[in-house]
């Protein structure tokens, strides 16, 4: 069983400069796997070299559920667009990372049964400040998912040398067993090197996010080693590229030498000769949490009982 840091409704955010942390136990062994990722503000591959031509899908939720979110005009007034200002800003972001400066931007989840895609198109970093967030289509009754991952991984994003596509949404999908379904078959194919992975990250936008179905995907284990999903609740996201936590390379280096400890100081291992952006070790047994200590930097101690309270 695996657990990780951070997942929607469950484990907060790890602390700084850590993007994610997974947390995993061997049911015959009972041994604690611990799986960290550094988070940078910078795009890398796995050979740990700054990504070229990366491209990036951004996808509105556009279901009935969403409507509120969207604001409202009325005889008494305006409700406000909360959609709209997260929107701009992702956009701009991703804009800034994108190999040609573009961004694919549509609405999912509209037309009557919520199986539609509203294809808004490239978007240009001098277009968005423009851009009127609101789906033309009919708002779904439904909120299907399958239709704007095909969009993405099967159409606008299938031939990058690196894509990410973002999906936003109150966490309300309807076709979760197909989209369980597709992902293990999807990352068997990845992980076969038969089609090129395009990572997606799911945002839960507003107050009534389900952050139990973000939480599902996020942990979805696949029979390969390949991670599909990520997912993120805004409320809680400090910063932008912290959707990047999952995508960090164990072959960049951040540091010229650090060692890894326990919370009881026991050293579980040290890196003479760089600290990667991905490591792993093993926890020893009545250890809570570990220690990175950098030489000439303030000493950064991370807590893991909470994982350790849901693997027991």
């Amino acid at each position: 069983m695996r657990v990780k840091y951070p997942t929607p409704g469950t484990l907060p955010a790890p602390e700084k400069p850590f993007g994610s942390i997974n947390v995993e136990k061997n049911d015959q062994t009972k041994e604690i796997s611990v799986s960290v990722q550094i988070l940078l503000d910078r795009l890398v591959d796995d050979q740990g070299q700054e990504i070229e031509g990366a491209a990036f899908g951004l996808a509105l939720d556009g279901s009935a559920s969403m409507k509120d979110n969207y604001g409202t005009s009325g005889p008494f007034g305006d409700s406000k667009n909360f959609v709209e200002p997260v929107t701009k800003a992702m956009l701009k972001f991703l804009a800034g990372y994108s190999g040609d400066g573009n961004v694919e931007l549509a609405y999912w989840a509209v037309g009557p049964g919520g199986m539609e895609v509203e294809d808004i198109g490239s978007v240009k970093y001098d277009q968005i400040d423009n851009l009127k967030i609101r789906p033309k289509k009919i708002m779904g009754r439904q909120t299907h998912l399958m239709p704007i991952i095909r969009h993405f991984v099967d159409g606008k994003l299938k031939d990058a040398p690196w894509a990410m596509a973002v999906i936003i949404t109150d966490g309300m999908v309807d076709d979760m067993d197909e989209v369980e379904k597709w992902t293990e078959q999807y990352a068997v194919q990845v992980d076969s090197q038969k089609r090129k992975l395009v990572k997606l990250v799911l945002i839960g936008l507003g107050e009534h996010v389900d952050a139990g179905q973000l939480e599902r995907l996020d942990n979805f284990e696949a029979s390969v080693d390949v991670d599909i999903w990520s997912s993120k609740l805004a409320s809680e996201m400090e910063a932008l590229f912290e959707i990047f936590d999952e995508v960090m390379s164990e072959n960049l280096m951040v540091a010229q030498s650090a060692k890894i400890l326990d919370n009881k100081g026991n050293l579980l291992t040290a890196y003479n000769d760089g600290l990667p952006a991905k490591f792993d070790f093993k926890l020893k047994t009545g250890a809570t949490g570990f220690k990175l200590e950098i030489p000439g930097q303030t000493t950064i101690e991370q807590s893991l009982n909470e994982a350790l309270n849901l693997l027991k």
